[in-house]
Order: C-alpha cells, then structure tokens, then sequence
C-alpha cells in the first residue's frame, strides 16, 4: 500500500474479450442533439465528434480534447477494438504532461463487462507506453484511475448487457 492506495501489478493485462453490443436491451447509438441540448440547459458547452467511416479518429478527437476539461470516449470507437480510445487517451495525457499537467476528468463510456479489468488494462498500457504521464492509481472500486491532476473514470452504458449481467447479480 503507497499512499493509502493497494498495490497494483501493471505489468502485465491481456486485453478483455469485447461482448456483443448488439446485445443490448436499448439503443446503443448516441441521440447527440439530446445530449447537447440537455447540457445547453446547464449553461455547459457539449462537442460531439462522430468521424465518417474510414475517417482517422485520434488526431481530431485529440485535438479537439486539448480545449475540454472533461474528455467522455467510448471504450469501442472501432467495431470490437479499444486501441484507437486508447490512443486518444494515451495522447491527451502525454500532451497534458509535456505542458506541465492540466486538470483533467476523462470518462470511458462503455457496454462491455468487468470494468476493472478495463481499467487495469489501460492503466499497463499507459505505463508501458507514456512514462512521461503522471502517475496513476487504481482506486479500490476497480473503476478509476486517479493522478494528482488527472481522474479516469469507467461507466457502462445504462442498457448495457453488463449493467443489466450486474443488476440480476444482485437481485
């Protein structure tokens, strides 16, 4: 334990088997002027960034990330892999870093399972690949990774396979 936080081994985490997300009960597509509106109500400016198919996704997103206090990226940007989110992520923190840090909140939108192996995932592949970051830590819930300046957060989608594999555990 350092810091008040458990140990946690990054060096090495295969990468989650992606779930179907046809398989969810609802929707999985974005209503993107729902959700601009709804901030709007909160005096709270929301850009959405939806590429054509076949269209490079990291440089705009990362781009446009630079600007936002928070950053929202859906673990899947490409059908069944997490490497171009993790790209973005891995970006915007390396830039965050070079310019002395930033305060940063970053939520991983998601319908797959087992967040805390996601988050465990991506927290030895930003040690392995950006040693320039801040250090993180993997709090006690498996679903945050917190920095002095920097929070990533995991979320499932509410109709998501995993939300509702989670709700029937509980019952």
């Amino acid at each position: 334990v350092a810091n008040g936080q458990p140990a946690t081994d990054a060096t090495s985490v295969p990468p989650a088997t992606p779930i179907d997300e046809t398989t969810a009960i609802g929707p999985t597509d974005l209503n993107a002027k729902a959700l601009t509106d709804a901030f709007s109500k909160l005096s709270v400016i929301c850009g959405i960034y939806k590429p054509e198919k076949g269209a490079t996704l990291v440089e705009p997103f990362t781009d446009a990330a630079e600007h936002a206090d928070i950053v929202i990226v859906d673990w899947f940007l490409e059908a069944g892999s997490s490497l171009a989110a993790k790209d973005i992520l891995l970006r915007v923190l390396t830039n965050d870093a070079g310019e002395g840090g930033r305060l940063r909140l970053i939520a991983i939108y998601t319908s797959q399972p087992d967040l805390p192996r996601l988050a465990q995932e991506l927290l030895v592949e930003i040690r392995r690949s950006s040693p320039a970051v801040e250090p993180l830590v993997l709090e006690k819930n498996g679903r945050v990774l917190t920095g002095r300046s920097t929070r990533i957060c995991f979320f499932n989608k509410i109709d998501s396979l995993a939300c509702i594999i989670r709700e029937g555990s509980a019952s």
